[in-house]
């Protein structure tokens, strides 16, 4: 689980800024919301507010930008979005400290926009003292004692400098081999977590991974039908019908002309022209093609026909039922996006206060109904504010003590705590 994540010259993040899932000392309030650690307690939740272009959105980039250099993914777009309202030319620097099978690691890395000059995995001890792991410097990497025992298969990795020594150590087969390298377990929790760091935006709406869980689990069915029934969408069902003969095997030579790869058995996930959300299942008898459908009255739709909010919905069901079962941190940028305050209220209500949920959710928010102590303790608020240079600076409504019965939307709108846009008058400009 994310115990604190900083960053540092990356988007409008100028010096270093730090968000933390530590809970503060409070009393009454949601004490359910405190993940129980064998080392550190942590957070369940947490919100971010703040004004357009404070810099909310560049916090969301800043760790989906760590997690796609850890996983391998092209990430130059997002190392090139340094600090420009200055001419420092220091690199980007990202700090993440989590727990994961009950050992605290803090990992650090640094860039320059192209290159991974700095590198380094420490065990975080229950008083603070670090013990590293590795220790990468451009491409010279220092071995722990805690991995001596396996040093020539760590030091043997060739790496360019644009790739992290974590995604190395991965692709060559760490996880496959764990039993014969010593010190394997950490780089492999470490790893896991970052695979299990989620990030969703606006955009990523219609995902295939949730409508191929859909085709697959019948667990995921139940939650997701439960969910659209709860959200008052008038759908009443939602399912998977078989396409014509004809039309299976017109699909399936688009599919496989498209992406021009030799596939095993199993399922396909795609849309068509035509925003249709199609299965195609490939198997030793043949190949069916199946579309999504959601069922108004016993009258079939195509996912395209459904308003933006629904197929958002649709989308994130996917991560909330995940949020259940798995030790998951999920961060989405504008939960409220397509969605009603009412509906926004009940997803975030329903991960809060479901004991048995085990994943962390993140969320950055413009609605204030949803800024409420019924929802939030208030070291679970955070707030987003640009400095008169241009910077972000993070804080927490923690540091403000707001009493337990405080309307914090109204002192929010009275700007006691910062992070309001200051609207001038237009007929000024």
């Amino acid at each position: 689980m994310l115990l604190s994540f900083s960053v540092s010259n990356f988007g409008s993040f100028k010096e270093k800024a730090t968000f933390s899932m530590f809970p503060g000392k409070i009393s009454k309030q949601h004490e359910n919301h405190i993940l129980g650690c064998m080392q550190y307690k942590a957070l369940k939740g947490a919100a971010l507010y703040g004004a357009n272009a404070s810099g909310k959105s560049n916090f969301v980039k800043a760790i989906a930008a760590l997690r796609a250099i850890i996983a391998g993914e092209p990430t130059k777009s997002l190392l090139l979005n340094q600090f420009k309202l200055d001419n420092s030319s220091s690199e980007t620097e990202f700090e993440i400290v989590f727990q994961y099978n009950k050992v605290t690691y803090q990992y650090i890395l640094r860039t320059n926009g192209v290159n991974i000059p700095f590198e380094q995995l420490v065990i975080v001890q229950r008083y603070g003292e670090l013990k590293p792991l590795f220790t990468r410097e451009n491409e010279n990497v220092n071995i722990s004692t805690l991995l001596s025992k396996s040093i020539d298969w760590y030091k043997n990795r060739t790496f360019q400098a644009t790739n992290a020594y974590l995604f190395k150590l991965w692709q060559d087969g760490i996880i496959p081999n764990q039993k014969k390298i010593s010190g394997s377990k950490h780089i492999i929790n470490a790893i896991d977590f970052f695979y299990r760091l989620f990030v969703i935006t606006p955009q990523s709406l219609a995902n295939p991974v949730a409508f191929s869980l859909f085709f697959q689990r019948k667990d995921f069915q139940l939650f997701l039908k439960k969910l659209l029934h709860v959200a008052d969408l008038g759908i009443t069902d939602i399912k998977w019908v078989p396409l014509s003969k004809e039309d299976s095997e017109k699909y399936f030579k688009q599919v496989i002309s498209r992406i021009n790869e030799q596939h095993e058995y199993g399922t396909i996930m795609s849309k068509n022209d035509l925003g249709e959300v199609l299965a195609l299942d490939i198997s030793p008898s043949g190949q069916k093609v199946h579309a999504l459908k959601t069922i108004h009255n016993g009258v079939e739709f195509n996912i395209s026909e459904e308003s933006a909010g629904t197929v958002r919905l649709i989308d994130l069901a996917l991560s909330f039922f995940f949020l259940q079962e798995q030790d998951m941190c999920l961060i989405i940028d504008e939960l409220d996006c397509h969605l009603h305050p009412f509906l926004s209220r009940f997803l975030l209500q329903h991960h809060m206060e479901t004991t048995e949920n085990k994943g962390q959710l993140i969320v950055t928010l413009h609605d204030l109904n949803l800024m409420s102590q019924e929802i939030w303790r208030t070291d679970e608020i955070w707030f987003a504010e640009k400095r008169q240079d241009g910077s972000t600076d993070l804080y927490s409504l923690y540091q403000f003590s707001p009493r337990f019965d405080k309307n914090l939307q109204k002192g929010y709108m009275q700007g006691k705590y910062g992070a309001i846009p200051m609207i001038g008058d237009f007929k000024d400009e």
